[in-house]
């Protein structure tokens, strides 16, 4: 894009539109990442429960 301004091919407001499109799609992608890390943090979370349970009974 850099390029492209220097050729006078693509405006500074065109390119900064450009810039925005990739900035959002990035979110998009870290929010999904950050969903699907959340999701395995949950499902191990209920995988590690009866063992909590247990030690917690056996501490009484």
């Amino acid at each position: 894009m850099t390029a492209a301004l220097e050729a006078d091919t693509m405006t500074r407001s065109q390119r900064r539109a450009r810039l925005d499109e990739l900035i959002a799609e990035i979110r998009v992608i870290e929010d999904r990442r950050t969903r699907s890390n959340l999701d395995l943090r949950q499902i191990q979370i209920q995988q590690l429960r009866p063992s909590f349970e247990g030690v917690k009974d056996f501490t009484r």
